[in-house]
């Protein structure tokens, strides 16, 4: 049974007051020091808030005590083994301001000697790309280092400093090494035998700086504490975001609760437990619910957010993963079967939900879909 209903929702977006001088980190865990704790291999395998683009293998990529902090990360900016490179994404605390002057700075090292300037680089987009153990398509532009300003550290570190500014709203920072040269061409320039390149990287920021002439105070940035704690949130590292690769679906979302507001309106589509098999996150008929979507997702469409519950049997730990996973494949059909609403998807599961006296509608699937009045 699909049950629909209409309500009024708000979207909110945050931004960023004036500041004057340097502004607050728009990076959330920048300095990589607040560990993220797995659910499958019980390891602090990876900072809080950050995730892999590309990675080798459970656990690689971040390193306690280096660089004499409590954590850091390391990038294979080249691999020959597989032709490979791996690379970290988080996403900001509010999306970059087209034209605004922003300052980047970066702590770097390098195992094998250096740091090379050209090993580094940052790319903003608007989506996350969760493509573990999946060659990384490179951007064709990206923000490079090799002109950034440099300042010796201690212990063979340098910090890495440039500002730059934005074409457009993205809020997605990836980070790694985004050089159009191929893994054996970079390895043959710096005469490698190793067969890889690693960069270490610690205390990444981005931050507003005033325009040229603004009289206006420094204060304080806004930060969005949804963002932040739907990041924080998520502990499947490895089998969980696998499933999810070169899939167009966004994890961590907004926990905004839904307001009132004359202009925006969303239909909720409700897909019930029998829609998945038992204790699963398969679909029993795909056909059956392209169907009934076909009937929503008609007009003005800005957003469609799939969300995903569970009764209260089992543990906190396992419905969130399987309320997770029900989102995301709800999200991956979505993303496959509707090109309008491609890039407007996300998912998130909220888990054990008792809204309901009857167990069967607390395991279900929310599709809500937002919609601009005509």
């Amino acid at each position: 049974m699909i049950c629909f209903k209409i309500f009024i929702a708000l979207t909110i977006a945050v931004w960023a007051v004036p500041l004057g001088g340097k502004g607050q980190n728009l990076v959330f865990n920048g300095s990589f020091d607040e560990p993220n704790v797995c659910t499958e291999y019980e390891a602090k395998c990876a900072p809080a808030a950050w995730f892999y683009v590309y990675a080798t293998g459970p656990g690689w990529g971040y390193k306690p005590k280096i660089n004499s902090s409590p954590y850091a990360i390391q990038l294979f900016s080249a691999r020959k083994k597989d032709n490979t490179r791996s690379f970290w994404q988080t996403m900001l605390s509010q999306p970059v301001v087209p034209g605004q002057e922003y300052l980047i700075e970066v702590d770097v090292s390098a195992e094998n000697g250096g740091p090379n300037m050209n090993d580094i680089g940052i790319v903003l987009t608007r989506k996350m790309y969760f493509a573990i153990y999946a060659e990384y398509k490179l951007p064709e532009k990206y923000i490079s280092f090799a002109d950034a300003r440099v300042t010796k550290l201690n212990n063979g570190w340098y910090r890495l400093s440039k500002t730059c500014s934005f074409t457009d709203t993205m809020r997605v920072l990836v980070i790694g090494n985004f050089s159009p040269k191929s893994n054996a061409q970079l390895l043959k320039e710096r005469k490698n035998k190793d067969g890889y390149i690693v960069t270490n990287i610690d205390n990444l920021s981005l931050m507003r700086v005033a325009q040229s002439g603004s009289k206006t105070s420094a204060g304080a940035t806004i930060i969005n504490s949804g963002i932040k704690d739907s990041l924080y949130k998520i502990t499947d590292r490895h089998r969980g975001l696998y499933e999810l690769a070169n899939r167009k679906t966004v994890i961590p979302v907004e926990n905004a609760t839904p307001q009132k507001n004359a202009n925006s309106l969303a239909d909720t589509l409700v897909i019930p437990d029998v829609a998945f098999a038992f204790d699963s996150y398969q679909l029993i008929d795909r056909p059956l619910l392209v169907q009934q979507l076909q009937s929503v997702l008609r007009g003005r469409i800005s957003k469609v957010l799939v969300e995903g519950f569970t009764d209260a049997k089992g543990s906190a730990s396992y419905n969130d993963t399987l309320s997770t996973k029900r989102a995301g494949t709800v999200a991956a059909l979505l993303t496959t079967e509707f090109p309008l609403v491609k890039y407007l998807t996300e998912s998130r599961g909220s888990g054990i939900s008792t809204k309901y006296d009857d167990d069967s509608k607390n395991r279900r699937v929310e599709i809500i879909i937002y919609k601009l009045q005509e």
